[in-house]
């Protein structure tokens, strides 16, 4: 799985040099990245497809879940939120990231609480 995954990337890297200002291939790369566990980069090629369409709810999704990714729930809770703002009816984003992140923040400053006691 992992090695399909890779030739994704080597295409997907293809794809990028050859139509750069095509958020949808920023996005499905970075979604790919996440699955593998590449944070870093992941984070920058979905900040790429933001970049080149902020109005698009699923790019701030995919954002969000990168910035969990290497440890800043501050910043995906702001991309998450901004994915709710554009698309509100979608129950996934209350639910499985909205929801979720604030329950990961909460739990964090309560550790923080507990540790300063």
């Amino acid at each position: 799985n992992a090695e399909y995954m890779g030739d994704a990337i080597n295409r997907f890297n293809e794809a990028t040099l050859l139509t750069p200002d095509n958020a949808d291939l920023w996005d499905m790369k970075a979604q790919i990245l996440l699955e593998l566990r590449e944070w870093d980069e992941a984070v920058d090629d979905a900040k790429k497809a933001v970049d080149l369409d902020n109005k698009c709810w699923i790019y701030h999704q995919t954002l969000g879940r990168c910035l969990l990714g290497v440890g800043s729930p501050n910043d995906a809770l702001i991309s998450f939120s901004r994915a709710v703002h554009l698309q509100p009816d979608v129950e996934e984003l209350w639910h499985d990231d909205l929801f979720w992140i604030w329950k990961i923040i909460l739990s964090a400053k309560n550790e923080q609480k507990k540790e300063s006691e």
